[in-house]
């Protein structure tokens, strides 16, 4: 995959400039699964399948990082460095973000979150009106965002870059209050010296849709355990649960909340949630398989 296995931290940002997204009753059923396959030599293509399995994947768009709009018409998607949309047939091919990575439609699908020079930015999702609503600190950066369900906050893993000493923490689970007013709490630390279940911190991010858990995925886990894993954790960082899920680099939710897609060392996986028993979509072959994204069906 393109993003390593990094140790991180998980921040929650405010946006006062969010727009909520309209009252849903019910939530959308599951579509095909985007996801990137990264090649031997390192081109990244991004493919659908439908998650019963069994299918051949169907080739979209040359690109990473795919994350569908709520409505299931458009994907954000990296590209040479900056983010793009594409239809969900895969024409109009459009860059809107220069230098950025990582995109993440909002609930309402008016606005983009991504990261530009290692900070965290919104957007509309033609990328005007772009503005950083949280600057990384120094020996810092921010990676993978994920909405809020109401839309007024953004998860996001925030990421040490150089060597950490034993007594810097590893995993900090944090609030941060929008506009300019800082770092309230520090819900989660787990110092290197004193790990809890995980050793290493997080690589993505996904927030439940309409729901209080965050899903995680993060490099370590217990003594002798997986190298990677996937647990939960609440909205508010009350808790935070040990790997429950073993051998993926990346999860995010699908769009009725009964399931995850899974993408890592052993293919692109889905999981019924709560559960644990994975099924295989598509297996690894001699290529990576990314980040991957549900796509909704109203």
């Amino acid at each position: 995959m393109r993003h390593p296995l990094l140790l991180g931290a998980a921040v929650a940002v405010a946006c006062a400039t969010a727009t909520a997204p309209p009252a849903v009753a019910v939530l959308p059923s599951n579509g095909e699964i985007a996801f990137s396959r990264i090649a031997t030599g390192g081109d990244t293509t991004i493919y659908t399948v439908s998650p019963s399995g069994g299918a051949v994947p169907q080739r979209l768009v040359a690109g990473g990082f795919p994350d569908w709009d709520p409505s299931g018409q458009y994907l954000a998607f990296v590209r040479g460095g900056s983010i793009w949309t594409v239809s969900a047939s895969g024409t109009g091919a459009t860059r809107v973000v220069r230098n950025a990575s990582y995109p993440a439609f909002s609930n309402a699908g008016s606005q983009l979150a991504y990261v530009k020079n290692d900070s965290l930015w919104v957007s509309k999702v033609d990328g005007t009106a772009a503005k950083r609503v949280f600057a990384h600190a120094k020996n810092w950066a921010v990676s993978t965002p994920d909405w809020g369900p109401g839309d007024d906050q953004v998860a996001f893993n925030y990421v040490r870059t150089d060597t950490e000493p034993p007594d810097l923490p590893v995993v900090q689970i944090r609030t941060y209050a929008f506009p300019g007013q800082g770092l309230r709490s520090r819900i989660l630390n787990q110092p290197r010296s004193n790990p809890g279940p995980w050793v290493n911190g997080g690589v993505s991010l996904s927030w439940m849709p309409r729901g209080d858990q965050i899903k995680v995925t993060m490099t370590g886990g217990p003594a002798g355990g997986p190298a990677i894993g996937v647990g939960t954790m609440s909205s508010s960082g009350s808790s935070i649960g040990t790997p429950g899920i073993t051998g993926a680099a990346y999860a995010q939710w699908a769009p009725n909340a009964q399931a995850l897609c899974l993408a890592g060392p052993s293919g692109l996986q889905t999981v019924a949630f709560p559960g644990t028993t994975l099924k295989t979509i598509v297996a690894p072959g001699s290529a990576t398989i990314g980040a991957c994204s549900w796509r909704p069906r109203p």
